[in-house]
């Protein structure tokens, strides 16, 4: 399901296709609710406010026979991205070159300057080396609107694997994440990048190999900007920034997992801060502005649905642009529902995650990274104070049995680094 789009038509609907699929026969059993939608015009918050609502409606029904009370205030149509973050008529066709900066230029030379740093995006298995598997020469190719050649991305399959960080742990892992100074994300990025490291060589085991990793970490843009968007109704505000984080020693998540002394955990916790103070960094320097400025350039002034293609396509990256990915949604139970009729002129009710008889035990997301993403991709969101998590890469570059072994590295170093109980060392 999650690589096969053909149940959606852009132009007539469906953009939204909702299943229940009962564990049992049992009607008192959980039971799976599989959400999918188009990422184009929806993100994970805008899920969750469908599954509250969903939800909230059903636990009406139930109780007063009515939904009247429980129905959604109408809603106009969402606000573009460039809208919620750059304001009203300030897209690159209103006002050009107008609204370009210093900051704007200083975040086209950091992009290019990435490069430089050649940061891994196959695993030796692959390129059959330490090269970065792109290059220059494979970029202006495609900035060319040539294809690169390749054997395509039709063989490409996500392959999926859910883990759960126990309530305990992850209590136990934000105290740490607060007592070092870093958020959760942050410590998920860190946790990315050393398990990364685990896995690179493609079990060619080389020695004394440093390298970079370039890790696309998740932003939802509402927070940026004008913030005119305020999520009260489906729509697509998802954005990201990318961390580089190295050069960093093969194997480095192993030797902490394996070793676990001080030391070596304070180096997971010093890679937590650099996340920390680039992603600082870039929102000081109205990076989210800025990417979206240039972003709605880009898609202005050139094809960029075809180079996404010829990149897919491109034998030296098949589609791979990251070391990494992380995407963390938060909390569940945080998030402001939908305005309904009861509330219409109040403040928003927070999503809950029991309604009447009704209860979201776990939430498991992820997009599909198959054409094009990063080499390794971990999605999470914290439901019930447990955090779910999703790892989801692109099989055959990251085979079935290695992305296990990568989610269960991802989890016991996480549990080691917050000091909790470790149910399954690697």
């Amino acid at each position: 399901s999650l690589d096969d789009g053909s149940w959606c038509d852009v132009n007539k609907g469906p953009l939204w296709n909702i299943e229940l699929h009962r564990t049992s026969s049992d009607a008192s059993s959980p039971c799976a609710l599989l959400m999918k939608f188009n990422h184009a015009i929806s993100d994970q918050s805008s899920a969750n406010l469908m599954l509250d609502q969903i939800l909230y409606t059903l636990a009406s029904l139930d109780e007063r026979g009515s939904i009247k009370d429980a129905a959604t205030v109408p809603q106009s149509m969402p606000l573009s991205l460039e809208e919620s973050v750059l304001g009203t008529k300030r897209a690159f066709k209103d006002v050009k070159t107008e609204d370009v900066s210093l900051n704007t230029v200083k975040y086209v030379l950091a992009k290019a300057a990435e490069g430089s740093k050649s940061p891994v995006i196959l695993p030796d298995s692959i390129t059959g080396s330490n090269e970065d598997g792109g290059g220059i020469l494979g970029a202006l190719t495609i900035i060319s609107g040539r294809s690169p050649g390749g054997d395509g991305s039709s063989g490409r399959k996500s392959t999926v694997q859910f883990r759960k960080l126990s309530d305990s742990n992850t209590q136990a892992l934000l105290a740490k994440c607060r007592a070092n100074g870093v958020s959760i994300t942050n410590a998920l990025t860190a946790a990315a990048a050393l398990t990364s490291t685990d896995f690179i060589d493609g079990g060619s085991s080389k020695k004394d190999m440093k390298r970079n990793y370039k890790v696309l970490q998740s932003l939802d843009m509402r927070r940026f900007g004008d913030q005119l968007d305020k999520c009260e109704t489906v729509s697509c505000k998802a954005g990201s920034m990318d961390l580089m984080l190295g050069p960093l020693d093969d194997y480095s998540g192993e030797s902490i997992r394996l070793q676990g002394d001080v030391d070596l955990e304070n180096k997971f916790w010093d890679l937590a801060k650099t996340s920390r103070d680039q992603t600082s960094d870039f929102i000081q320097n109205d990076g989210p502005q800025e990417a979206t400025r240039v972003f709605d350039f880009a898609m202005t002034i050139s094809d960029m649905n075809n180079l996404v293609h010829l990149s897919a396509e491109g034998k030296d990256t098949q589609g791979r642009a990251y070391s990494a990915g992380v995407s963390n949604v938060g909390v569940y139970e945080r998030q402001k529902g939908v305005r309904r009729n009861s509330n219409a002129d109040g403040e928003r009710d927070t999503i809950k995650s029991k309604h009447g008889k009704y209860e979201v035990q776990e939430i498991y997301f992820a997009t599909s990274h198959a054409r094009s993403g990063c080499l390794y991709q971990v999605s999470t969101m914290t439901v019930q104070g447990s955090m779910d998590f999703t790892f989801h890469p692109a099989s055959p570059i990251v085979p079935k049995d290695v992305n296990a072994k990568y989610a269960d590295a991802f989890i016991d170093l996480l549990e080691l680094v917050s000091g909790g109980e470790r149910t399954n060392p690697t």
